[in-house]
């Protein structure tokens, strides 16, 4: 039986063929094998469904997950995803990288990566919002340091929703901070939204440049 791909054991391998590569102490090499914190919750929510004209409710649970990496360098940063397939062992994976693309781009955070298991297209607006702050509500705690941000299936919006969450519970004057990704209406910045895409745009165009 053919095994399963891992992003955190695939970490692990690369980490170690750069052992011989780079001079650094084995304990940091030790110490980037290991999480800070990880994190799992689960978020009930009521489901409302409509069949012949008739609304149905149900409960369902939604597992939640942060795993804090490494934050040497400075507060945790990292994404949150919604979407069916979610894994521990991916989010693991994501947060090492995090860690290391931080570090490689001098920048002062550590990293994160966070994630629901949910199909946010069988959700409708509200269910998702309250998915959102549902999150927030129950990692309140662990998150104090971390800067979460979008990725795949959370948007800008659900963003927008967890940071009035986070603002609603904490009152901090600098609530704004503990996110980015936001809406521009709550200190979002513009161009967010699309520079990933733009980002790879730019370097698609200078490797074509190059044939």
């Amino acid at each position: 039986m053919e095994k399963k791909f891992s992003l955190y054991e695939n970490f692990l391998q690369q980490l170690d063929s750069v052992r011989g590569y780079i001079k650094l102490p084995s304990f940091v090499f030790s110490s980037l094998k290991e999480f800070d914190h990880i994190f799992r919750v689960d978020i009930p929510l009521v489901i409302v469904k409509k069949k012949y004209g008739k609304e149905k409710k149900f409960l369902k649970i939604f597992p939640a997950f942060r795993v804090q990496h490494n934050n040497v360098l400075g507060p945790y940063k990292g994404g949150i995803r919604i979407y069916p397939a979610v894994s521990l062992d991916e989010l693991k994976g994501l947060a090492c990288i995090m860690t290391m693309k931080n570090a490689l781009l001098d920048l002062p955070f550590g990293g994160a990566k966070g994630g629901i298991m949910a199909n946010p297209k069988e959700l409708d607006k509200k269910e998702l919002a309250q998915l959102a702050r549902s999150y927030v509500q129950r990692m309140i705690k662990f998150l104090k340091g971390d800067i979460p941000a979008p990725d795949a299936g959370c948007s800008t919006e659900l963003i927008g929703e967890m940071y009035d969450e986070y603002k609603k519970i904490t009152n901090e004057k600098e609530a704004r901070l503990a996110f980015t990704g936001k809406p521009l209406d709550c200190w979002g910045i513009e161009g967010r939204e699309e520079a990933t895409a733009l980002g790879g745009f730019y370097v698609f165009e200078r490797l074509t440049e190059k044939i």
